[in-house]
């Protein structure tokens, strides 16, 4: 009798800053089964947990740079997902293509260890910057996060898309339905 190897699924949504990313996979959220998924999102991890604060202290005392804890813990919970068979849809601008091939190789090596096979989506959310502008101004004054100016040209300046590369991709368009795009995320991943 065979086993049939254990599947999990590394979906990485890259945009800019106010291109819809996070109301995008809180959709996709809605349309997967509960359990079967986890959330990732930089801007959504709660420093001040317990889980975060014996993150940071395991960090420091590995000598591990404090700028790398937010991504470390991010990846430790992916790799909790990854050895579960669990969907991993983590949010995140995802600008550095040289980084974003580590991170995915990284992610292979963890799926590897936890002998299970592991595909990886790339979801690209395009956006007019100046829509993308306008979107973070209305977060603002819903009492969500900021993206300081100089940050956002930045952001501007260095993304660039990873289409046609080594990616299974979605492309997207941010301004377009939410629930559409959610859509299309789901049927690429069954």
């Amino acid at each position: 009798m065979s086993t049939k190897q254990k599947q999990a699924t590394l979906v990485l949504v890259r945009g800019l800053p106010g291109s819809g990313k996070s109301t995008i996979i809180a959709h996709v959220a809605k349309l997967l089964q509960s359990g079967s998924f986890i959330v990732l999102d930089p801007d959504k991890t709660d420093h001040s947990s317990s889980e975060y604060l014996a993150h940071k202290e395991q960090q420091k005392g590995e000598g591990v740079d404090e700028k790398l804890w937010p991504y470390r813990f991010l990846r430790a919970q992916s790799a909790k997902a990854i050895s579960q068979a669990k969907v991993v849809l983590w949010n995140q601008a995802f600008t550095n293509l040289d980084a974003f091939r580590q991170i995915i190789s990284r992610h292979q090596e963890i799926a590897s260890q936890a002998g299970v096979a592991l595909r990886v989506l790339v979801v690209e959310v395009s956006i007019d910057p100046e829509l993308a502008r306008r979107r973070i101004a209305e977060r603002v004054k819903q009492g969500e996060h900021d993206v300081a100016a100089d940050r956002f040209e930045n952001f501007v300046r260095d993304y660039r898309s990873f289409a046609n590369l080594e990616f299974e991709m979605v492309l997207l368009e941010g301004a377009d339905n939410p629930d559409k795009n959610a859509q299309k995320i789901v049927d690429a991943l069954y």
